[in-house]
């Protein structure tokens, strides 16, 4: 593996910022900004890398006005968390984000929320329509467990297609379509207060973000990034692991918690060590900008996931079950087919 690949270069630029503060030589980027720019973008750290770039080197105008586009963004959607969390508390429900804030900044897809008191079908429809009515959010998706609103504070939603700072996945339980990955029961009460841009954000302990940061990339999407390498190496330096073994046994997340972790470890190694052993999952990593979960890997999860979890049987059956329209298997297949060839998310 040629280890000065432009990710390895972002990868380290953006891990010494965070974890060092020296930075990289300014000589090393110098005729690389576009490329690796682009990089950080696929990879969701784009604002990260902005900031870090005007802190060691400067910005153009083009990447200033960027950059304050992204900072713009990302403080509308702290908004955002911030009235939806306070809505439905004040309706009486437990809510919390989650995968939405990381220990620095980005600028997720949309916010993500979990309603963490049980609730019936019926009982979340009513909630989504008193949202509608009286709050002025809009819906323009539905899937299995969750539901995509729009927070109308900032027009309409120009197109289904593409997210912005003002929509919200509201979700019933933590699940892709029909497959409820995480038991929400397990992580009620695991939640703190972060002050962020003035407003005070629900979100999950740092070790339970963490978990669910490593099976939404794991198994949902199939693909590990530079997102999640940072966001993991950042939760353990907050949260350290103590408890993590008990936390996957608990879960019954112990092989896919632990291909994730085998993934960040590696990467950590080949950062650190120039010369040191480069495992194949660093190898992909900094040669492709991203690590693909093999179909192998991903059987092997979810068999044994399979044998000890009732819940996450259960649903991955009904999903199966679900293939069985016409419709729905051509819109799996096509899918599946997407998150084996995309380079991100």
């Amino acid at each position: 593996m040629n280890i000065k690949t432009p990710m390895y270069t972002l990868t380290k630029l953006l891990f010494n910022s965070l974890f060092i503060g020296d930075g990289i030589s300014v000589d090393r980027i110098e005729n690389r900004i576009d490329q690796l720019y682009e990089l950080a973008v696929r990879n969701k750290v784009d604002l990260l890398f902005l900031k870090t770039l005007d802190k060691i080197h400067g910005l153009d105008d083009r990447y200033r006005k960027r950059l304050v586009e992204r900072e713009n963004q990302r403080f509308e959607m702290i908004i955002t968390a911030n009235k939806i969390i306070g809505i439905l508390e004040d309706l009486g429900y437990n809510a919390s984000t989650f995968k939405s804030f990381t220990p620095f900044p980005i600028v997720p897809n949309d916010i993500d929320v979990i309603i963490l008191d049980p609730i019936t079908g019926e009982e979340f429809n009513h909630v989504v329509k008193r949202l509608i009515e009286n709050y002025n959010y809009m819906v323009f998706d539905k899937i299995p467990y969750a539901v995509t609103l729009h927070d109308s504070r900032g027009g309409p939603h120009l197109d289904p297609r593409f997210k912005d700072p003002y929509d919200i996945d509201l979700y019933v339980e933590i699940a892709a379509n029909n497959l409820i990955y995480l038991d929400k029961r397990c992580i009620e009460g695991k939640t703190r207060i972060v002050r962020i841009n003035g407003y005070d954000i629900k979100t999950l302990d740092p070790m339970y973000e963490l978990v669910v940061q490593c099976i939404h990339s794991i198994i949902p999407e199939q693909i590990y990034l530079l997102y999640h390498f940072l966001t993991i190496t950042s939760l353990i330096r907050l949260e350290g692991v103590k408890g993590l073994n008990e936390i996957a046994d608990h879960l019954n997340i112990a092989r896919e918690l632990s291909l994730c972790l085998s993934i960040t470890s590696h990467i950590l190694e080949t950062l650190t060590n120039e010369h040191g052993y480069r495992s194949t999952y660093a190898v992909e990593f900094f040669d492709k900008g991203y690590y693909k979960v093999k179909i192998p890997e991903l059987f092997l999860i979810l068999v044994a996931r399979s044998l000890r979890d009732t819940m996450f049987r259960n649903t991955l059956l009904d999903q199966l079950r679900s293939m069985m329209n016409s419709e729905n298997l051509a819109h799996v297949i096509k899918n599946l087919i997407e998150r084996r060839i995309r380079e991100t998310y």
